[in-house]
């Protein structure tokens, strides 16, 4: 998901839930420094609990969407006890491995996928509509509280 899409006052958080629950499959690029990655706070990335990334695939795989690890430039599948409680599941996805040498073999596995294209699921320009409505009818929910909070004062 593209972040730059969310709209100022946005929860970031729920916009990127209700993206995730829209998509059929979800990718998870795992490069080399992915697991050691830090924040501008030398805090571990998916020690975050507001990563960007943390919370896609966390929402992922609660959801039980089909999340695909697809490992570049060598990296290695993280092991369960590398990864926070909420991502643990991945560790036991069967991941892709890409590189520039094999990339025709390497791509085979995704024909498979096609399967899971969308049936069932609204159009993204339909998603994104309803995302921005149910977003803004949270503000209005939270404007109204915080409203009717000021008047008991």
């Amino acid at each position: 998901m593209d972040v730059a899409a969310i709209e100022p006052g946005q929860d970031f958080r729920k916009a990127m839930d209700l993206s995730v629950a829209a998509c059929n499959v979800l990718l998870a690029v795992i490069g080399p420094e992915w697991l050691d990655a830090e924040n501008v706070a030398g805090v571990r990335r998916l020690d975050d609990p507001e990563d960007f990334v943390r919370i896609e695939l966390a929402s992922g795989l609660r959801r039980d969407i089909l999340v695909v690890p697809v490992l570049v430039r060598g990296a290695r599948m993280p092991r369960a006890d590398q990864l926070p409680d909420d991502l643990k599941d991945l560790a036991y996805r069967n991941a892709v491995e890409l590189t520039h040498a094999r990339w025709k073999s390497a791509t085979q596995p995704w024909k498979p996928l096609k399967r899971w294209q969308p049936t069932r699921r609204k159009s993204p320009p339909d998603q994104e509509k309803g995302l921005r409505e149910g977003m803004r009818r949270e503000a209005d929910r939270n404007l109204q509280s915080r409203l009717q909070e000021s008047a008991r004062r």
